[in-house]
């Protein structure tokens, strides 16, 4: 007698979520004038003149990097960039007359993480949320070459531009996260993290100038069941058959699940069938390993309510370590139920739906 088919449905609850809005950073000089903004963030250190020649450092259109809600898609990152145009970095001098503008070879960006001197985080940004930080990686390239910054270790040298515009000196900034670090740390929150990006000139005069920028994300509720494999049950005259397996129960977001299931062949019963003929059979879950047998097992209902019990407790790894699987499934069915049958091979597709509780 075969039972087969164990399938899984994969249940994901939603959230609103929260987009946060670009900081406003004030468009001035060192003389607190409005420099060439355009409409848009900007910095200058206009310097001083020295040699009859005045030094100049702009930075300009530093967006915020908001990546919306995040859906699962298998990669191994996620990685984004602001959807307007790419940012401004330049440094150049130019004599005083006449004016011959000349690219500087000594421009170096860094980026600074506010609020935190030992790495480059986004923290939960709900009011009251105690949710743990997830590592950020933030990245710069330059619009016009394969070039790459990487800010890991909190700064790195610009190859200047090929003239004083922003023509060759265009970047846009990323941001990413690994998706191992999501699943394993992130809860069903907005997170963000706000940051600066500083240009400088490395040689005298050594001028600066910075602007800050916020990164956000948002994950919803989900859960995932996985490990579960196909079932076959193996029948002796005058006893009752069962089988049992561990699998694996993960969430983002919550704490409590509740299992329910559905049978292909059933009405208010699970049934396995075989040319209309059925055989009734019984479902159980609970808690894996050393959980089994101490009240926290319970009976499901073919088409019911989910059903929970206070002591399951969701994995905080994915697909939960090999042999470390939270959950146990029960399958029997009762000698009294196969007496009598014909011969022949029973099966039943068994729908399992966990759900937040």
């Amino acid at each position: 007698m075969l039972l087969r088919n164990l399938t899984l449905l994969f249940l994901f609850a939603l959230q609103a979520s929260h987009a946060y809005g670009r900081l406003d950073t004030q468009c001035i000089n060192d003389a607190g004038v409005f420099a060439d903004c355009d409409s848009q963030t900007i910095d200058v250190d206009p310097g001083p003149v020295i040699e009859n020649r005045d030094f100049d450092i702009k930075l300009k259109r530093v967006y915020d990097l908001e990546f919306g809600q995040w859906a699962d898609d298998g990669q191994t990152a996620v990685r984004w960039r602001t959807s307007r145009g790419p940012l401004c970095l330049l440094s150049f001098n130019e004599r005083s007359l006449p004016s011959r503008p000349q690219v500087d070879r000594v421009l170096e960006a860094s980026v600074v993480s506010l609020g935190s001197a030992d790495g480059v985080f986004l923290v939960p940004a709900d009011e009251g949320s105690t949710g743990p930080a997830i590592p950020v990686s933030i990245t710069m390239e330059r619009t016009t070459t394969d070039e790459v910054i990487d800010f890991s270790n909190r700064e790195s040298d610009v190859l200047p531009g090929r003239g004083t515009t922003c023509a060759g000196s265009s970047f846009y900034i990323y941001a990413s996260l690994l998706r191992s670090d999501i699943l394993r740390l992130a809860k069903a929150e907005n997170y963000r993290g706000t940051f600066t990006l500083r240009g400088q000139r490395r040689e005298a005069p050594h001028l600066a100038v910075e602007v800050p920028f916020v990164v956000s994300i948002s994950f919803q509720p989900r859960i995932q069941i996985s490990g579960l494999e196909d079932v076959t049950l193996e029948v002796q005259a005058g006893q009752n058959v069962k089988s049992d397996q561990n699998f694996c129960v993960y969430t983002i977001g919550a704490d409590r699940f509740g299992i329910k299931a559905n049978s292909a062949n059933g009405d208010g019963e699970f049934l396995l069938g075989s040319s209309g003929t059925t055989i009734p059979y019984q479902v159980s879950v609970g808690r894996a390993g050393n959980g089994q047998g101490q009240g926290n097992r319970r009976s499901l209902t073919e088409g019911a309510d989910s059903v929970s019990q206070n002591s399951w407790r969701v994995s905080d790894s994915q697909l939960c370590a090999s042999g470390q699987e939270n959950m146990n499934i029960d399958i029997s069915v009762l000698a009294e139920d196969i007496a009598g049958k014909a011969a022949g091979s029973y099966q039943d597709v068994l729908e399992l739906i966990v759900e937040p509780s």
